[in-house]
């Protein structure tokens, strides 16, 4: 006979931003160190379109994707390897002489094509959009149309092309282009809002056909020895069993909720998930279940404690998803390994646990992609499982950069609050 479970939600004192999820289910990462990535890459060509006047000459460009990176010839022309994907994937275009990204490119899945111009920027801009974290390409397909219907979009256009008249190899210093992200900030928000009729949340809202913001993961029996855990979150949980209340026995990975239900258009969109089911064998007798969400940076390197599990999970999945943001379909690779990969400094943890002990999603964001910036270099080596391309450092950095400009509107805007779906549900879920 199956006895008595006690089970406790434990908040450790410090969390980690989780900023996308894929639709796709996986089986969930392992600890396996000869994990390999199946990442494939195709060779993607275009021309760029350059802007009548601009500081720039395309011989001083350079097309960087997360696979490779090559010169792009005097009259736009390019090729590049990139990785393989079924979703919007964004191309920078940085200056040779200084470093800074100059162009963004888009391509396109169903068209199987790069577009690069002012126009290809101004969309890619509005796809930092940390709401749409759970759009699949259909929605994306939608939210980019209205964006184009926008009256600002054409604004934004004008403002894009006095930049690059003025000084291209500039033109997304925050400092020196404040206006521009302020502009694409409002944009993002009025795109959203008009898909949703108008849809405004003014409070907390609850997911209209699936759980409920406020629930945390719950044990269900099943048959035998055998019990169900089941979350409906979108970020990961660890579960300690200690049995007879003793020392710890075995961990638990919980696997995030990961199917969509709905997605409802709206500032924020509104999305159903279904709870997502880990079967356990816990035998007979009297146990205690502690599930954690983390993360306490001191155990990023304890893979069989369960702080430290779900820590390494949702501070990877954090890093693995700003990485989708901008280039689409990526696979896990081996989180036990993440320790290896993370240099944070104590300025930086300490500021990232102010944000999340006052719940400041807003700064908490900023501070992320700062912290991601700062390791673009190793957390390419950790994505790739070692056999990064260069290239790869250079993209994870500076998209990172423009989404920190962005994240620093919508913090200056007061736009991001606990209703929306994914970042909020890790800092307001239970812990």
């Amino acid at each position: 006979m199956k006895s008595k479970i006690l089970m406790t939600l434990a908040l450790s004192f410090l969390m980690m931003l989780l900023i996308a999820g894929c639709t796709e289910e996986s089986d969930g990462p392992t600890d396996d160190g000869n994990k390999e990535l199946p990442v494939q890459t195709e060779t993607r060509t275009g021309q760029l379109k350059m802007i009548e006047g601009a500081t720039v000459d395309p011989t001083d460009l350079q097309v960087v994707s997360f696979a490779g990176a090559s010169d792009v010839q005097g009259d736009g022309s390019f090729s590049v390897d990139a990785t393989m994907t079924d979703d919007y994937q964004l191309m920078m275009f940085r200056s040779k002489s200084n470093g800074n990204p100059v162009f963004l490119g888009l391509y396109d899945p169903a068209k199987q094509e790069v577009s690069a111009s002012d126009s290809s920027t101004a969309l890619a801009l509005t796809l930092l959009n940390p709401y749409l974290v759970f759009a699949d390409q259909m929605q994306k397909d939608q939210y980019l149309a209205e964006v184009m219907n926008n009256p600002k979009f054409e604004n934004l256009l004008n403002m894009l092309n006095d930049a690059y008249m003025n000084d291209a190899s500039d033109i997304f210093n925050y400092d020196d282009n404040p206006k521009l992200y302020q502009l694409i900030v409002q944009i993002m928000k009025e795109s959203m809002s008009n898909l949703g009729n108008g849809y405004q949340a003014t409070e907390r809202a609850l997911y209209k056909d699936g759980v409920s913001i406020g629930e945390p993961p719950y044990i269900q029996d099943a048959s035998g020895d055998d019990i169900m855990f089941m979350n409906p979150r979108h970020v990961w949980y660890a579960a300690g069993i200690y049995p007879n209340d003793g020392n710890l026995s075995d961990v638990v990975t919980l696997g995030r909720a990961q199917t969509i239900v709905s997605y409802n258009w709206g500032w924020p969109p509104q999305i159903s998930v279904s709870a997502q089911e880990t079967p356990y064998t816990l035998g007979n007798g009297t146990f205690k279940i502690g599930v954690y969400k983390g993360i306490d940076l001191t155990k990023l390197n304890q893979w069989n404690d369960p702080v430290g599990r779900a820590s390494i999970l949702n501070t990877g999945e954090a890093i693995l998803n700003i990485i989708r943001l901008a280039n689409g379909y990526m696979p896990e690779p081996d989180f036990a390994k993440l320790s290896n990969h993370i240099n944070i400094s104590p300025a930086n943890a300490e500021q990232l646990n102010k944000d999340l002990v006052e719940r400041n999603t807003e700064a908490f964001l900023v501070d992320f992609c700062i912290f991601v910036a700062s390791n673009s270099q190793s957390l390419a080596n950790w994505a790739w499982q070692e056999n990064q391309v260069a290239a790869a450092q250079n993209y994870l950095n500076q998209f990172t950069e423009l989404m920190e400009s962005v994240s620093f509107v919508f913090k200056l805007m007061g736009f991001i609050n606990e209703e929306g779906p994914f970042y909020w549900d890790l800092l307001y879920a239970p812990p």
